[in-house]
């Protein structure tokens, strides 16, 4: 009997070890990297309002004076928002039936895909849309043969840290760089109007908090990168091991109060205590969502990612799709005949986005409501017409890149990709978008209960030495 009873007191001596020392690890990792992790959950939990907030005061809501006269040819409209961004190319066009809303022409970055456009025309002069055939003169502003390429983003745009891909390539599906530059352009009078507002301005800078807290693209910067993401790397550790240690005892763990509810007639050290746990509970399943989408957009440990894009593979997963906006050489003056045939059909509409094809074969789509068009770009004749389904809806919103794939993907294979709309909780609506920024409030109060317990306990630690 002694023996056995022995025997339990030095397994349990092992167990306080074990327990002793995951806590000190626990307390230092979360002391240092909740610096970085409290930062990044104030401003995520700003930025996870940022399409409703936008949406009201961004600079694609601006209302114009409409001045006398008829609207101009969406011809001349886009060839007029190009001189913006003249060596970009137009994706698409966004038409509003109020004529006090801008008409958004969007412009993709990167030249169209081999044997796109008129790669296979005659040289000559541009066309009456104003883009020129493949091996024609240049536009103006564009860099001369065998010169180094530019990022394509007017002067004085927002960067964020690193900026865009060298040569301005777009960067890799799935990315959190800013779009592709929209131009807003007076419907009747051509004028090109302003890209953003105060608020717009706001989250931009606040995104560049968020990514790498102003670090920059010196040497400070890319430590600042590296620390950040690491700290993010470690909720990996953080949260099974606070999720271990807070496991109640006995009968407590089958009841939801001691997981769930916080005491508020606790004081100091056990409320402390209370809060941190039970936050810590109801955040860990959207901290371990945001900690491998964050990893996989911001690409600050290449490792991590090869790692993960190594994993999918091996399940036989394919990766992000690739954007919808995609540049195109396409004559502009074809859309005039088709946006008139449209009108005529749809009289009556709110809202219309024209997809541009990337080459030469491919139709022109026109999304309005729940319908799609698709017209031959050269004849302007409707070849299909198609009822959009009401779960695809908010996927044909022109800001999702990827379309329907990036917000119906499969919920495992849209992890392992690192969705951006699964970081920001899009994906589920404003039900998910409300959970993730819930969430990222809980950071800077698990920061703050927890170095509050540990000055509580330095403090009797000291006291206990005194006396």
């Amino acid at each position: 009997m002694v023996a056995e009873v022995g025997g339990q007191h030095v397994l349990h001596q092992r167990t306080d070890l074990r327990v002793s020392g995951l806590f000190q690890i626990h307390r230092i990792v979360g002391l240092v990297a909740g610096v970085f992790l409290a930062c990044n959950g104030l401003t995520g939990a700003v930025l996870a309002i940022r399409p409703q907030v936008l949406a009201h005061f961004g600079p694609e809501v601006q209302r114009i004076t409409r001045p006398a006269g008829e609207p101009l040819p969406l011809s001349a409209l886009a060839a007029k928002a190009r001189t913006a961004v003249p060596i970009m190319l137009p994706s698409s066009l966004t038409i509003n039936s109020d004529p006090s809303y801008p008409v958004k022409v969007r412009f993709a970055i990167g030249p169209p895909p081999r044997g796109a456009g008129a790669a296979s025309g005659p040289k000559g002069p541009p066309p009456a849309g104003g883009l020129p055939p493949a091996g024609g003169p240049l536009p103006s502003g564009a860099p001369p043969p065998g010169a180094p390429p530019r990022s394509g983003l007017p002067p004085g745009a927002f960067r964020p840290p690193g900026g865009p891909p060298s040569g301005g390539k777009r960067p890799p599906a799935g990315d959190l760089e800013p779009p592709d530059p929209v131009v807003l352009v007076n419907p009747v009078s051509g004028i090109v109007l302003p890209r953003t507002t105060p608020t717009s301005r706001f989250y931009d800078g606040l995104l560049h908090v968020h990514r790498s807290m102003w670090g920059g693209d010196g040497t400070a910067g890319r430590i600042i990168h590296q620390a950040l993401s690491w700290s993010v790397l470690l909720l990996f550790f953080m949260v099974p091991s606070g999720l271990y240690l807070r496991w109640p005892k006995g009968r407590a763990a089958r009841k939801w109060r001691s997981w769930f509810s916080i005491n508020f007639r606790l004081k100091g050290f056990a409320f402390l205590r209370n809060l941190h746990v039970v936050v810590g509970t109801c955040v860990l399943l959207a901290y371990l969502i945001t900690a491998h989408t964050g990893l996989m957009i911001g690409r600050q440990l290449p490792w991590y990612r090869d790692g993960a894009m190594a994993f999918r593979q091996s399940l036989g997963m394919k990766g992000l799709p690739p954007p919808v906006d995609r540049p195109s050489r396409m004559d502009l003056a074809l859309i005039d005949p088709i946006w008139r045939d449209f009108e005529g059909r749809q009289p009556a509409f709110h809202v219309a986005r024209i997809e541009l094809p990337a080459d030469d074969n491919g139709p022109v789509i026109i999304r309005s409501g729940t319908m799609q068009l698709n017209y031959e770009a050269r004849t302007a004749t409707l070849v299909a017409s198609s009822e959009i389904p009401d779960g695809d809806a908010a996927a044909n919103r022109p800001q999702v890149g990827g379309g329907p794939a990036n917000l119906n993907e499969p919920l495992l294979e849209a992890y392992l990709n690192g969705n951006p709309y699964l970081h920001t909780g899009e994906r589920w609506g404003v039900f998910g978008q409300a959970v993730m920024m819930c969430g990222a409030l809980g950071m800077p109060v698990l920061f703050f209960s927890g170095w509050m317990m540990y000055l509580r306990r330095r403090a009797r630690a000291q006291q206990q030495a005194v006396q």
